[in-house]
Formats: C-alpha cells, sequence, structure tokens
C-alpha cells in the first residue's frame, strides 16, 4: 500500500479552489518546507535537468498554488492541475521518508514544465521510454541517486514502457 501511495498518480486534472500564490522566497503550507529544505541541502546536478533540485523544485512551483487535501484517494500521492496551476498534496505523505516526499515532489513538479504522461489511462499513467525526461524519468533517477533502487526499479517496471 504505501509503495501504491508513492507512486499512483492522478496527474492531471481539472481543479479550482482559492489560496495565495507560492511566495518564490518561501514554501507554503508549511508541510512541504522540510522537503523543499532537503532537496536545496543536496548538491547533486540530476543529470536530466542539468541542475540542483532545490532552485529548479522553486522555480517550478514558484507560481503553482499548493493545497493541502486530505480528501485524496489512498492510491494517490500527489494531484498536479496545469489548467488551474494548483497542486494538491495530502498531508499522510509527511509520514513518509522525506526521499520519498522529494521523488513525488519533484515528479509533480515536472509536470508544470508541461511533461504529461505518454502512456495510459486517467487512473494508471506512465510514460513510455526514460528518454523522453518525464516526470517518472526524473523520479527513477533521483531514487537511484539518494539509495532507493528497489523503489527505482519498481516504477520502472511498473510506469515506463506502455503495459
Amino acid at each position: 500500500m504505501a509503495a501504491r501511495l508513492v507512486v499512483c498518480w492522478a496527474c492531471v486534472v481539472l481543479a479550482g479552489c482559492g489560496s495565495s500564490p507560492l511566495a518564490p522566497s518561501t514554501f507554503e503550507p508549511a508541510d512541504l518546507g522540510p522537503v523543499v529544505a532537503y532537496l536545496e541541502a543536496d548538491p547533486w546536478v540530476h543529470p536530466l535537468l542539468g541542475e540542483t533540485l532545490g532552485p529548479w523544485v522553486r522555480r517550478q512551483l514558484s507560481s503553482v498554488r499548493i493545497y493541502l487535501d486530505p480528501t485524496l484517494p489512498a492510491d494517490v500521492g500527489a494531484r498536479a492541475s496545469l489548467t488551474s496551476r494548483e497542486l494538491f498534496w495530502p498531508p499522510r505523505n509527511t509520514d513518509l521518508s522525506l526521499t520519498v516526499q522529494a521523488a513525488a515532489l519533484i515528479h509533480e513538479a515536472r509536470h508544470f514544465e508541461g511533461y504529461l504522461h505518454t502512456c495510459g489511462t486517467a487512473g494508471l499513467q506512465g510514460d513510455k521510454t526514460m528518454e523522453e525526461r518525464g516526470a517518472f524519468a526524473i523520479q527513477i533517477v533521483y531514487l537511484e541517486h539518494k539509495g532507493e533502487p528497489s523503489l527505482a526499479d519498481w516504477l520502472r517496471r511498473n510506469y515506463i514502457g506502455c503495459h
């Protein structure tokens, strides 16, 4: 169940509610502050992005409204809405390790650069290849860097390639 929570993403949806936008110099909601700080403390340059992840995540989410959403289904790790520039993050994610939360956040942030999943259905989406450099590729490479090969391999088997 925990693995499914981490990897089942309902990534592109239409949604709308009111909130204040994320200020570039702060990170709200506060639940995500430790995750962003964790990314900023890592000097590693992501090979698919060509830069460190802290500044990249801040830039991707600087114009995104972020909501803590306890109503997301248990099998949805987070949800990004490109049309409304909103990210819905379940508070239960704080029970996961910072590495897993960071992997989830960079996955969703990648969507705001226009990288949508290239195969699958609304309930189970994936990317055709790692070479697309999509959300799952970014997440998998990061998890390998952080010493999480089992989770990275599981993602690769289940979400790379159109099954």
